[in-house]
């Protein structure tokens, strides 16, 4: 499905004002309900769009912002675009309200990401913004041939800003990078290619004595004590030696609910995502929730 085949051009606005996120909102929900009767009225679909947006809002560090609905009584798929001027108070480059019903969660992220790549192509972004109105705009798209894919995949949803770690690299470094970017797990790579993976578990585990993992439990322990060892050499111990090799990877291509099932079945908090042993993506129990659960 192309993504020219799903915009109208009365509903795409050049040089659209974008003073508060409020405010650009009601502006975009106006124009929709001048050409179309929807199920739900218009305040009531404004305030479950500002409900939502109170939890997250989808902003892309490319200038892309997203509000977005889905809800039961509304039966459609409407997509509202804004080129505003920029800068702007949003900070936005484009702005585009998706409406959409409950089952329709699919079909938003892959035309979330659509958008998202017109925004990486810098060049024909500018040539979007020599649009004068709405059919100017489509045509542009639609000479992109920008595809809407059918079914959602894990390349949808999995992290692609991969922070990973070479075998030799010592504990310390390793336990800096996970703290820096505050993550619980880290790819293992050794010339480019995937050689293991590292949890924060695995680490806490490499730091308690073999003789203490041997009693039933430690409670008569209330210091530090057998964790000084372990920090006193963080520097001189490799991570191969704590790395584990992956007991599951997926593919780009997996389906997003094989994804959930090796994550619940596995008791797994992330997932690699490998194509021809190169690690391209990481798939976690969080990107389900944020981007399919509550997308």
């Amino acid at each position: 499905m192309k993504l020219a085949s799903l915009l109208n051009p009365v509903l795409v606005k050049i040089d659209c004002r974008a003073d508060s996120k409020e405010q650009v909102i009601k502006d975009m929900l106006n124009e929709a309900y001048k050409y179309y009767k929807y199920e739900i009225d218009k305040d009531s679909l404004f305030k479950k769009i500002m409900e939502r947006e109170a939890i997250s809002s989808t902003v892309f560090d490319s200038g892309l912002f997203v509000p977005h609905v889905r809800v039961e009584e509304f039966k459609d798929f409407i997509i509202i675009v804004g080129i505003p001027s920029f800068p702007n108070a949003l900070n936005a480059k484009m702005i585009t309200l998706i409406l959409a019903s409950n089952t329709a969660s699919g079909l938003y992220l892959n035309v979330l990401s659509a958008f998202a790549q017109i925004l990486k192509d810098e060049d024909f972004f500018k040539k979007l913004k020599t649009a004068k109105n709405g059919a100017d705009f489509i045509d542009f798209v639609r000479e992109r041939e920008f595809l809407v894919k059918k079914n959602l995949t894990i390349e949808d949803i999995m992290s692609k800003d991969i922070i990973s770690i070479s075998p030799d690299s010592n504990i310390k470094e390793l336990i800096d990078l996970m703290f820096k970017h505050n993550t619980s797990y880290i790819p293992v790579v050794k010339d480019g290619r995937m050689a293991g993976e590292v949890t924060v578990l695995d680490v806490i585990k490499s730091g308690i004595p073999n003789y203490a993992q041997m009693l039933s439990n430690l409670r008569f322990l209330n210091t530090l004590e057998p964790f000084d060892g372990f920090l006193q050499h963080e520097d001189e111990i490799p991570v191969k030696n704590i790395m584990k090799k992956p007991t599951v990877v997926l593919s780009k291509n997996s389906s997003v609910i094989e994804a959930a099932f090796e994550l619940t079945q596995n008791n797994k908090r992330q997932i690699p995502v490998v194509e021809d042993n190169v690690i391209v993506g990481v798939v976690s129990y969080m990107d389900i929730l944020n981007k399919i659960l509550r997308s």
